[in-house]
Order: structure tokens, then C-alpha cells, then sequence
């Protein structure tokens, strides 16, 4: 089933998640209270890059990103693949076999861990 949340009340709930006023919200994305109160209302339709720029400042997890792009009426930006995928394979394993993804590895894909 779709979903059928609005991209204003999303918006809201990720600010209040934060604990972020709309005033403080409104300084740190360089905007206005009145357009931030007209996002979160549905007065106004935030465009694409006004979204992630808001995602961004509210630290929303890449996979929630897409569901506010798509509650807007935007294609999702952000593939997501199973852990499965060929593609992840060269990403080390731990010892019981689970991927480790950190920020260390993303420099180096194929280094391994050092034994301590």
C-alpha cells in the first residue's frame, strides 16, 4: 500500500524527533519561519532540493529521505539494494559472517580488520 502521509507532516515529525523549533529549524536551513509553517501546513509544495536540504539539516536517515521524496511526489534519489547484492560482496565480513559497513571501510573496501 502507498503511502499517503503527507510530505508537511513527515517534515514536522522529523523536526519534532529533533527537537527543533521551527525558528531554529527555519535559521539552520536558511529560510524563512513563515515558508518552514507553510511546508509542514501543505500551504506550500517544497520542491526537490528544499526537501534534502531540510532532510539533511533535520540528519534524516537516507532511507527516510526517499520516503519524503516520494510523499512529495518525487522520484526516490537513494537506491536501495538487498545485502545480497553482487555489488556488496567485496565489503568485509566479520567473523560470524555479518558485512561490516563503516566509515574506515568505505576508503578501503577490501581491508580487513587487524588482529589485536
Amino acid at each position: 500500500m502507498l503511502n499517503r502521509t503527507p510530505v508537511g507532516h513527515l517534515l514536522r515529525e522529523w523536526r519534532q524527533r529533533r527537537r527543533l523549533s521551527q525558528l531554529a529549524l527555519a535559521c539552520d536551513a536558511g529560510i524563512s519561519t513563515r515558508h518552514l509553517s507553510f511546508l509542514e501546513t501543505g500551504r506550500a509544495q517544497p520542491s526537490r532540493d528544499m526537501l534534502l536540504h531540510l532532510s539533511e539539516q533535520l540528519e534524516v536517515p537516507v532511507r527516510e529521505r526517499n520516503v519524503l521524496l516520494v510523499a512529495a511526489g518525487y522520484a526516490p534519489m537513494f537506491p536501495e539494494r538487498p545485502l545480497e547484492d553482487p555489488a556488496l560482496a567485496a565489503w568485509p565480513t566479520s567473523p560470524n559472517g555479518a558485512r561490516i559497513f563503516c566509515f574506515a571501510c568505505v576508503a578501503k573496501p577490501n581491508s580487513r580488520p587487524t588482529q589485536r
